[in-house]
């Protein structure tokens, strides 16, 4: 069965103390290009967790007032997951700072 013209919607939390984060993440960027290919639509916008992931590559161990006092103890006690941190490439990176944190009914 394929989707055609429809539109998917995912609101986030990829990396939400799964497994595999990373690899939930690259298959949604597959489907999403296959949807476009097919002539519909995945979208997804940025979860928390995807935020803490970012930070925590981007600010490190710089403090924060959060329960782990730096960006990446805080990503770690939400659920974090070391391979995720250490496989993010920039193609991940590029991409999840590209998601839209909300979208309107119009763009759907």
């Amino acid at each position: 069965m394929e989707g055609g013209d429809a539109t998917l919607i995912l609101v986030g939390d990829l990396f939400d103390r799964g497994p595999d984060g990373l690899g939930a993440a690259e298959v949604v960027m597959r489907l999403q290009e296959e949807a476009s290919a097919a002539g519909g639509r995945l979208m997804v916008l940025l979860g928390n967790h995807e935020v803490l992931l970012l930070s925590a590559h981007v600010f490190g161990r710089r403090a924060t007032t959060g329960l782990g006092g730096t960006f990446l103890a805080d990503w770690e006690i939400n659920g974090g997951v070391s391979e995720d941190l250490r496989g993010l490439r920039r193609e991940h990176v590029s991409w999840l700072t590209d998601l839209p944190a909300m979208i309107s009914p119009e763009a759907s």
